[in-house]
């Protein structure tokens, strides 16, 4: 199986209720070749906080890289920043900050790909 490179993207604004449990998610991921990004777009509340707080803390085996924006893009431009600037990988997942992924949901997408490598074309 073709093991791409896959950018896990959490973008969020002003979630602080949402963002830890959708982290949790993101770092439960079972695929390997993989980096998280976690990326806010400015928020005025706490989450800014919660994403230092969770990385400075994660020990596990994923690399984690944030993006925290000091002013408010707006989603698209914020979508695009993460998109066109900050991923990396072949593949890029999507989340919102309030989104919480089963662990085995980038392996299923990478498989997917695989399977049917013209949805890519």
């Amino acid at each position: 199986m073709n093991k791409p490179l896959v950018s896990f993207c959490i973008l969020t604004y002003n979630q602080e209720d949402f963002i830890v449990d959708a982290m949790k998610g993101a770092v439960s991921q079972e695929y390997d070749d993989m980096e998280i990004i976690i990326s806010d777009d400015g928020s005025s509340d706490r989450t800014q906080e919660l994403i230092k707080e969770f990385v400075n803390n994660y020990r596990g085996k994923h690399v984690i890289r944030t993006n925290l924006n000091d002013h408010n893009l707006g989603i698209a431009n914020h979508y695009c920043q993460v998109l066109y600037e900050v991923a990396k990988g072949d593949i890029l997942i999507l989340a919102d900050g309030d989104d919480i992924s089963l662990p085995s949901r980038t392996a299923k997408t990478v498989e997917y790909f695989n399977r049917f490598p013209e949805v890519a074309s």
